[in-house]
């Protein structure tokens, strides 16, 4: 299923947030760039289907929350697992962030019974006139009968 949807924030941090969340994620030994279903914890998963929240809403709401820079917003998008491997939101070094205006869109979706990958192009378009492109993925998980951000991959 393709879907485009925009998010245009006043807020760069994101770009930031995201390469440490990548950093971490790496350290970590998680991420994979295929499309293969993630496997969860079967206790937190569900099995009576797919939660009514779509899984791009879910990623909107997570950008929309950074842009923001409401931390429970960030943290209540992501997956327990997530956030056990140290995925976090520090407010400190969230307001730390700033940078230029940041556009996201979602340009695909593949939804699968209890994962799903979200690609989303990042833009941001300088004051001196760069622009910077980033296409990452958001790997959610159906945890507890709603999509969470598992996690982050991208060649960047």
């Amino acid at each position: 299923m393709e879907t485009h949807r925009i998010l245009s924030t006043a807020h760069a941090g994101t770009a930031a947030l995201l390469g440490a969340v990548l950093l971490v994620l790496t350290a970590c030994g998680s991420g994979t760039s295929d499309d293969t279903e993630t496997s969860a914890d079967p206790a937190q998963t569900t099995d009576a289907g797919p939660p009514p929240t779509a899984p791009e809403e879910v990623v909107l709401a997570y950008y929309a929350a950074d842009e923001a820079k409401d931390c429970a917003g960030i943290v209540a998008n992501l997956s327990t697992s997530a956030r056990e491997r140290g995925v976090l939101c520090e407010e400190d070094e969230l307001a730390a962030f700033d940078g230029p205006p940041m556009t996201v869109e979602i340009v695909d979706s593949v939804v699968r019974e209890a994962s799903a990958t979200v690609t989303v192009n990042e833009l941001r378009k300088f004051d001196y006139g760069e622009i910077d492109s980033i296409e990452v993925d958001v790997v959610l998980l159906v945890e507890n009968g709603e999509w969470k951000i598992n996690e982050f991959v991208s060649d960047y």
